[in-house]
């Protein structure tokens, strides 16, 4: 997902804007990442992120496993799902 600060995609190309799920793959997302350009028309690039954030915001101890790449508190059963998701979506 590369784009121009315009909003054109950029494929094959790295963008001022970018979102590549490998970067994340040692270590999770931060909180809050960057919203994407506003001239960009992929609704599906803003949903991702939007929930990205929203879902990072939600979790506790997001913070230290961003910082070390583990998530040493216990999650309760609402969040463990989500916690997985996450878990296998960046690795």
């Amino acid at each position: 997902m590369d784009y121009t600060l315009d909003g054109k995609f950029t494929p094959g190309k790295y963008g001022e804007w970018r979102f590549d799920k490998r970067t994340y793959s040692v270590k999770p997302p931060p909180r809050g990442l960057g919203e994407p350009p506003e001239g960009m028309q992929n609704e599906l690039v803003r949903h991702l992120i939007h929930a990205i954030n929203e879902a990072s915001e939600a979790i506790p101890g997001w913070d230290e496993y961003e910082k070390t790449g583990h998530a040493s508190q216990l999650w309760d059963g609402k969040l463990e799902k989500v916690v997985r998701f996450f878990v296998s979506f960046f690795t």
